[in-house]
């Protein structure tokens, strides 16, 4: 049995439209249940009126990617006891149909892993996934001050700029929270989403979880999935409002999950403020 969580936040076109045309082509055994965050519009009452197959639940207050997927998969153990999960964002498309069935399968053979993700690309045909276990430096420092030390094509080999692009099928640090699928058990095991972060870095800290109790993460790019990249969030935010909420999630994954000093945060802090002021 696998269940599918999907979170809406007014979008109701972009769910509607993801469960009723690529969920459809699930042929395993599955649930769809939709979590509608506390959206201010006429959300919840078209996704009730026209998905009928789906478990449409609606939360009071917006809690985010996090805590809006986990009240999803408290439902979905509740009521159907899944061995498998799958998130997925309503802005994705199967470009490979049997992309769900596939990966369900592999993770059964391969009862080792709790993370396993396919190939995501963007509608420019460029990988959104997977990724290397990045360490905060990578992430935040060297693309700015790296350059005041290294040529062009040696720093970018030190940031692994090619790893997406080049990436073989195995195991890997993160694969993209736009898709992919956890097993059940592993995930309650792992306790979940951590809810103190509200979007951005949900894939990072997850994989963490699940590395505590001996599961791995699995990259499989033999099916691919279509992924419109942020198109959701921005329609409610804008550009420097995101780059802030990225790094506020990033930097509480690194300061709780991998011990990144202080320091280096608030350095990341000034260097994005610095970049941001600049138009970089």
């Amino acid at each position: 049995m696998l269940a599918v969580i999907v979170i809406n936040f007014g979008s109701p076109d972009r769910a509607i439209h993801f469960v009723q045309n690529e969920c459809a082509k699930i042929r395993a055994e599955h649930a769809v249940i939709v979590v509608d965050n506390a959206s201010t519009d006429a959300s919840f009452g078209r996704l009730k009126e026209e998905l009928p197959q789906a478990h449409v639940l609606r939360c009071m207050e917006n809690q985010g990617f996090a805590r809006g997927n986990n009240q999803g998969v408290e439902y979905a153990m509740r009521h159907f006891k899944p061995s498998h999960i799958l998130f997925s964002n309503d802005d994705i498309s199967f470009r490979d149909a049997d992309v769900a069935d596939v990966l369900l399968n592999q993770m059964i053979h391969h009862p080792e892993v709790g993370i396993m993700g396919p190939q995501v690309v963007g509608w420019d045909g460029a990988r959104q996934s997977p990724n290397p276990n990045y360490t905060f430096a990578q992430w935040y420092l060297w693309p700015t001050w790296g350059k005041l030390f290294y040529k062009k094509e040696t720093l970018r080999k030190k940031l692994g700029k090619d790893y997406k692009q080049t990436a073989p099928e195995g195991y890997c640090g993160w694969v993209s929270g736009s898709f992919f699928m956890v097993d059940a058990e592993a995930f309650e095991k792992a306790g979940g989403f951590d809810p103190a972060t509200f979007l951005y870095s949900e894939e990072q800290i997850l994989s963490a979880r699940f590395a505590r109790i001996g599961k791995s993460v699995y990259f499989y790019p033999h099916v691919t999935v279509i992924h419109e990249h942020e198109a959701t969030t921005k329609k409610h935010f804008g550009s420097k409002a995101i780059r802030w909420m990225e790094f506020e999630s990033n930097s509480y994954y690194y300061r709780e999950y991998v011990g990144t000093p202080s320091w280096q945060i608030l350095f990341g802090r000034i260097t994005l403020w610095m970049n941001i002021l600049r138009g970089k």
